[in-house]
């Protein structure tokens, strides 16, 4: 009984298209209340026993998500004011929390120096364990779960932040991150959503090869169709933006993010050009608070995809910064910091 687990599916979206598809549901996992108990107990402990490399801000008391944003849009800047190099790769881990070897996270205890009765303890918990789907009509049949963390439990965030440290790790002591100072950075982490940063495209290169035996040893896998990335490159008196051969991961290229274009990290839109304030919805929203049109502004500021961004700190600073636009100034102009 303690070993049995019941799993519901979540969907992601509500457009009855794509809930035919089976990558469009989400499973948690939620075991006996007794293992959750013991796993709320072991978790604490655990926590303060196994530290984790200050690269990774998911599953922490802290603005993880801010921080790495704000590092993100600190570390542009400087390389656009300083004429440095900046390449940036948003890793994509297919099914990451699903697909990771039990066997890793046993590896991870162990290279914490976690007593080996406690590492035997967390090996106990998840071996011989199943899950039931529930669904309208009735509950599977014992599906074995040989691989992943439960999606649900207490204990889960902990041991997979422990998975991803070693190559948080080894990125940082082997590869080629972005140096500021006396730092440098190699790499972002908030949980799976992982970002690769390097000053040269070489750099960049060592660390997606150092990603990818991580991956092979550990059993997850990147598609390289599905990541995305952008280097930026000075010139005389300006920088380009992918003047340079896409990076591969596993053999496939990524995606390239060319000016003008963004992808998403962390819920918002992160272009080359100009870090999250490229949408001609907002410049046309603050133009018309200039020229008094604050109804039309409200609405245009206050409409869904703005409302999380509009609450943080960067927003502020934009609406200081954008109020007194010059009535001739384009996006473009905007994005291309020439106002």
């Amino acid at each position: 009984m303690v070993r049995g687990c019941r799993t519901v599916v979540i969907p992601e979206s509500t457009r009855p298209e794509r809930l035919k598809d089976i990558n469009n549901w989400r499973p948690i996992t939620i075991g006996s209340i007794l293992l959750r108990l013991f796993s709320r107990v072991m978790t604490a402990r655990l926590a303060k026993a196994c530290p984790l490399s200050p690269r990774q801000r998911g599953f922490i008391r802290a603005a993880g998500c801010s921080e790495n944003l704000k590092l993100l849009q600190i570390l542009i800047r400087h390389t656009k004011r300083e004429h440095r190099e900046l390449g940036v790769v948003f890793v994509d881990i297919s099914k990451a929390f699903d697909t990771v070897s039990h066997q890793h996270i046993l590896m991870g205890l162990a290279q914490k120096g976690v007593d080996p009765h406690i590492t035997n303890l967390v090996k106990n918990m998840y071996e011989n364990t199943y899950t039931r789907i529930t669904t309208k009509v009735a509950d599977t049949q014992d599906i074995q779960m040989k691989v992943g963390v439960k999606q649900g439990g207490p204990i889960s965030p902990l041991l997979f932040n422990l998975v991803m440290d070693p190559l948080l790790c080894k990125l940082e002591e082997c590869g080629k991150g972005f140096r500021k100072g006396g730092n440098t950075v190699t790499a972002m982490a908030f949980a799976d959503d992982l970002v690769l940063l390097s000053d040269s495209w070489e750099g960049m290169k060592r660390n997606i090869k150092i990603l990818e035996a991580f991956c092979e040893l550990t059993g997850l896998k990147t598609q390289g169709e599905k990541c995305h990335g952008f280097y930026i490159k000075p010139t005389t008196d300006s920088y380009t933006i992918n003047d340079c051969p896409a990076w591969t991961v596993n053999g496939t290229p990524l995606n390239v993010i060319d000016p003008g274009c963004s992808e998403k990290y962390l819920g918002l839109q992160i272009d080359p050009l100009i870090y999250s304030l490229r949408n001609k919805q907002l410049v046309d929203a603050l133009r018309r608070m200039k020229t008094g049109c604050f109804s039309a502004a409200i609405t245009c500021l206050f409409s869904a995809p703005w409302l999380c961004w509009w609450n943080s700190l960067e927003a502020q600073h934009a609406l200081l910064g954008f109020c007194w636009l010059p009535m001739g100034s384009s996006c473009q102009d905007v994005a291309q910091n020439k106002i």
